[in-house]
């Protein structure tokens, strides 16, 4: 069991993506990843939820999600909206970033999601700026896989600074409607 994205779009970059976070989310670092944290993670309900138990609903849950395209500004990287509770959404407008920094927007966005269908526990955050939400589990665990998988030499890339993600896709942006 696992997450799934799905993209029926023609952006190699998307494509490229969505194959790589496939990957992350059932790689055993990614797991190891999440339970290094000691913590739990701000924002969560109940506030003591276990980094173990995120991992473990990480490899329990049985989801498909699809990716689509929407339009806002560069700085943002994607979108998990619950009134689109299996729709993930990447921005067309953050194609200048590398296909691993996209992949661990898209592993943010997963974690929104495994949240909103484990109706149990709440780990995602609020609708702040960024620079508040860092500790939270969306933020924090899409982090650290970009440090993991982008910046150490995993894939091969220059260090790019965090996407900025959205918590609602606003109907005018929306690219593609299939």
């Amino acid at each position: 069991m696992s997450i799934i994205i799905t993209y029926t779009g023609e952006i190699q970059k998307f494509k490229d993506a969505v194959s790589l976070a496939n990957k992350i989310v059932v790689d055993v670092a990614f797991y190891d990843i999440i339970v290094s944290r000691q913590t739990p993670f701000d924002e969560s309900v109940p506030s003591d939820i276990s980094p173990i138990v995120i991992a473990e609903l990480f490899g329990s849950i049985d989801l498909d999600l699809t990716l689509k395209e929407y339009k806002r500004p560069q700085t943002v990287g994607g979108a998990f909206d619950p009134d689109y509770p299996t729709t993930l959404w990447g921005n067309v407008n953050a194609l200048h970033r590398s296909s691993c920094n996209l992949a661990s927007m898209l592993v943010h966005e997963c974690v929104h999601a495994l949240s909103y269908h484990s109706k149990e526990y709440n780990f995602s955050h609020d609708s702040q700026e960024p620079k508040y939400n860092q500790q939270t589990a969306p933020y924090w665990i899409g982090n650290k896989v970009r440090d993991h998988y982008c910046n150490n030499g995993v894939i091969e890339i220059a260090v790019e600074e965090p996407l900025i993600i959205e918590t609602n896709v606003p109907i005018d942006s929306i690219v593609d409607v299939g």
